[in-house]
């Protein structure tokens, strides 16, 4: 059973590529693996849902309007250091579109606008052991 290390706090700013802006925090931070929590806004987002047949993503693309953003009430994920030192990232959503509809999924891409208020709650290399099957040597 692990238990938290640390946590960081990290903003992730307007027109940054997420979650490739903060794979690219979680490198600089030296961390191994850990829990993401947060909220933000987006310009534009790519989201999935699995097609359990065929195991790949359906993706929906979302933009925002001149007078509304994309609004992420709920970001919550994990991330861990793989065993090619890269960072392997699962994140889900969920994002109001509009002022009534809210909709979520599992993260592909979004522009970040204005910026996203990140928590990375670090728990160490666990996370790559407990989810091995995101590692790529098995």
């Amino acid at each position: 059973m692990s238990s938290a290390t640390s946590m960081k706090v990290i903003k992730i700013p307007e027109g940054s590529i997420f979650p490739h802006e903060l794979e690219k925090k979680i490198i600089e931070l030296g961390l191994k693996g850990g829990l993401i929590v947060g909220i933000g806004g987006f310009e534009s987002l790519e989201l999935g849902i699995l097609n359990p047949k065929t195991r790949e993503y359906v993706v929906n693309t979302y933009k925002s309007t001149e007078n509304l953003n994309l609004e992420g009430v709920s970001i919550i994920g994990n991330y861990f250091l793989r065993s090619d030192g890269k960072v392997a990232t699962h994140i889900h959503i969920s994002i109001a579109v509009d002022e009534r509809t809210v909709v979520g999924g599992h993260l592909i891409r979004g522009k970040v606008r204005p910026f996203l208020e990140l928590f990375l709650i670090e728990v160490g290399e666990d996370v790559r052991k407990a989810f091995s099957h995101r590692d790529v040597i098995k």
